[in-house]
């Protein structure tokens, strides 16, 4: 249910307002949800001082996957996991193997969904790459799978990319459907290593996999439009 405070009447319902107004509306809670996933995505691990690795928390609000980080964040879990009442199997019951089980689940599908949204930010990157001069990519998702759309610049207009002998380079209408082998190896092998070369792999199929994973792509204006977009920069 919406819930606004002390909004000012006739203003833009977004993250500010979140913050600054206490709005709870839809709107309000949608944008600031996606200013805290896209500042998590922003985070560069590599950027923090080395006293701040090995622990849990640098695993799962950083993303950082060094050894001591993801060691530290394996003994969290193992620390929450025995200090579950189900941990002493003498007394678990039936109910309590069920839940531990929904648990294991859950835990499951938290990691696929933290991993999506990685694969996410690579799509994003490989797309910049092809299309410097973007600011975003468009993306279409329902019916079970994920497409991009159209390439945008960041004044809205629609960007077709490098046009080389007065064709364009990489035709944002059918780069979702090239296979991964298709893309200049400069671009795709530091990003995506060993997956470069599969020609059997799609752009959209990777972004359909990510979709189906739990990652959402999140929704901005384009132009005067509101869609689901990609940020490229």
């Amino acid at each position: 249910m919406d819930a606004q405070t002390d909004c000012p009447p006739d203003h833009p319902h977004n993250a500010s307002c979140y913050t600054n107004h206490a709005c709870r509306c839809s709107r309000c809670r949608k944008a600031n949800a996606e200013k805290s996933k896209r500042r998590r995505r922003e985070r560069d691990p590599s950027t923090l001082p080395d006293s701040k690795h090995g622990k849990a928390t640098t695993y799962n609000n950083w993303g950082c996957r060094c050894e001591r980080c993801t060691k530290a964040w394996a003994d969290a879990c193992r620390r929450y996991q025995q200090a579950r009442p189900t941990a002493n199997k003498e007394n678990q019951t039936v109910d309590d193997a069920q839940t531990d089980t929904l648990s294991e689940m859950d835990a499951a599908r938290a990691a696929a969904r933290q991993s999506a949204e990685t694969v996410l930010g690579t799509v994003s990157a490989l797309l910049a790459e092809l299309y410097p001069e973007a600011a975003y990519a468009t993306v279409h998702a329902g019916g079970g799978f994920a497409r991009i759309g159209g390439i945008y610049t960041a004044q809205g207009h629609r960007h077709e990319g490098l046009i080389r002998r007065g064709r364009t380079v990489f035709p944002p209408h059918r780069i979702g459907e090239w296979p991964l082998s298709r893309f200049p190896k400069r671009i795709t092998r530091p990003l995506l290593g060993p997956h470069a070369d599969d020609g059997s792999r799609t752009l959209n199929g990777v972004l359909t996999d990510a979709w189906r994973a739990g990652a959402r792509v999140p929704a901005g204006y384009v132009g005067r439009h509101l869609c689901d977009r990609l940020k490229l920069r």
